[in-house]
């Protein structure tokens, strides 16, 4: 989001930007208090902007007016706001650096992401259920991690530095899409520092500003933020069970767009796949776009439950220039950040060199751990997909139990359930979870345009436990959600765990 330029600020933008505000200890105007003044200090807000009115934020924010009352003079106290009587408070100058406009786009696009801002800066007391990704697991089989330390004492003899991949790791992943369908040699892969990476150096080598990015009318927030950060317009094509609609596809791709970015084997959100008759259609089409660059993530193709999707993107006829981006992280352990890109050779050389000036090439052990995890074959993948699965039916039934208005469709793998509520914003109702210990990701910020405010994503990658505590705390939470009064007597509340 970008700084505010304007003489008021407004009461919704505040409260969108303040989301997180409740995490932490202390009286609660005393957390609303720090969360402003972050944003002060960060340059967020101008001086001599007028904060909204005691009433509207507090209406927002779903607390008493006191609240808000005493946050503001606790920041009159610290002298960062005046307080001016009949006219409101106004933000006191601060001296801040004016970023340079790179620096700007590339902070308005991680502003809008509180599942990152998670990973940043963990909430001490909360469950966090905003990223997705596996907790509590029996972790990784002995023998691997035992294989791996003799492969760590020997290639530690060499010098460590290998851009493009270690040769047996980008070998295991050549064979894996060939298994799938899709023939692969070891020079057609790039590993990557995980898939983030992957998109990344994507992003870098072919996307310029104003340049104009497709992508599906729900995506991975990660994906969203990249081609942000990178100047990109982005255009949208809808999506639902059955993948990206293809017919949209054929429509947009009339105007001539930079880059398509699709998620057809388990798609984040939504955990839907791309049925092979619409990907035969859609790889047809792209070969009539030959400048047109394609992206296929595949991240979460590994998590399916009943049955394994089609042969990936590339391997029908018209689609061979598709790039395939993947990982480890989603079903294995996100901490391993091993990924890659799997594409044409000559495309696979430059993103090498790219990746060669960000880093040099990504962790040699981690590399090796991945190989030695790749080798344990489909009983352990096996072994990871039923934990996952069991994990989210258990979440499935709590909700239909405690949440029974809360509606979603099974999906066919993933992490998360995609919920629509019945009602109300689904904005609102995370600041309502987090005063029950929970913190949650509104669904807008799976897309690009904000939509999708009354849906929530809720990842059921931690244990059994834990889920069904998480449904326990967001039923109360539902239940105040309901009454649009404020809450008044939680002024002191701390959450605990």
């Amino acid at each position: 989001m970008a700084k505010v330029l304007v003489s008021q600020v407004d009461a919704v933008w505040l409260a969108e930007r303040l989301h997180d505000w409740p995490d932490g200890s202390g009286p609660m105007y005393q957390r609303l208090a720090q969360a402003i003044e972050r944003l002060v200090q960060a340059g967020e807000v101008q001086g001599g902007a007028r904060l909204p009115a005691e009433r509207l934020l507090s209406t927002e924010l779903k607390v008493s007016r006191t609240t808000v009352a005493g946050a503001y003079e606790l920041l009159a106290d610290r002298r960062l706001v005046t307080r001016r009587h009949g006219s409101g408070t106004y933000i006191e100058s601060v001296r801040t650096e004016t970023p340079p406009p790179r620096e700007s786009v590339l902070m308005r696009s991680l502003e809008r992401n509180e599942i990152f801002d998670g990973l940043l800066d963990p909430p001490r007391e909360l469950l966090d259920m905003r990223s997705a990704v596996i907790h509590d697991s029996p972790g990784l089989p002995q023998r691997a991690m035992d294989a791996m330390a003799a492969d760590v004492a020997q290639a530690s003899s060499l010098q460590g530095y290998v851009p493009a991949g270690l040769p047996a790791l980008r070998a295991a992943i050549a064979a894996r899409y060939t298994a799938l369908g899709l023939p692969t040699e070891p020079g057609e892969v790039l590993v990557t520092s995980g898939a983030q990476q992957a998109l990344a150096l994507i992003a870098m080598l072919h996307v310029r500003p104003d340049d104009e990015v497709v992508t599906e009318a729900l995506t991975h927030t990660g994906a969203i933020d990249l081609f942000i950060a990178s100047g990109a317009r982005l255009r949208t094509v809808p999506v639902g069970q059955q993948g990206a609609d293809v017919d949209a596809i054929e429509r947009v791709l009339a105007e001539r767009p930079r880059l398509l970015y699709l998620i057809p084997s388990i798609h984040n959100p939504l955990g839907s796949v791309m049925p092979a008759r619409e990907r035969r259609r859609l790889a047809s089409l792209l070969e009539e776009h030959p400048d047109l660059v394609v992206i296929a993530d595949d991240t979460l193709a590994d998590t399916y439950r009943d049955r394994r999707p089609p042969p990936p993107l590339g391997s029908y006829p018209g689609a061979h220039r598709v790039l395939h981006t993947g990982s480890l992280s989603k079903l294995i352990w996100g901490g391993l950040r091993v990924g890659w890109v799997r594409g044409p050779v000559p495309e696979i050389r430059r993103l090498a060199r790219l990746k060669a000036l960000t880093d040099l090439g990504s962790s040699i052990p981690s590399q090796l751990l991945a190989i030695r995890l790749m080798e344990e074959g489909e009983d352990f993948a096996d072994e990871r997909r039923a934990m996952i699965t069991q994990r989210g039916r258990t979440l499935e039934r709590a909700l239909a139990h405690r949440l029974p208005s809360w509606s979603f469709d099974t999906p066919e793998g993933g992490l998360c359930l995609w919920i629509r509520l019945p009602g109300g914003s689904a904005r609102d109702l995370t600041m309502r979870a987090a005063r029950h210990g929970v913190a949650l990701a509104a669904g807008s910020i799976q897309s690009p345009q904000g939509h999708f405010s009354d849906h929530l994503r809720i990842p059921y990658s931690h244990s059994e436990l834990v889920l069904t505590r998480a449904v326990d705390r967001l039923a109360e939470a539902w239940e105040q959600h309901a009454d649009p009064s404020p809450i008044c007597e939680l002024e002191d509340l701390r959450v605990v765990v």
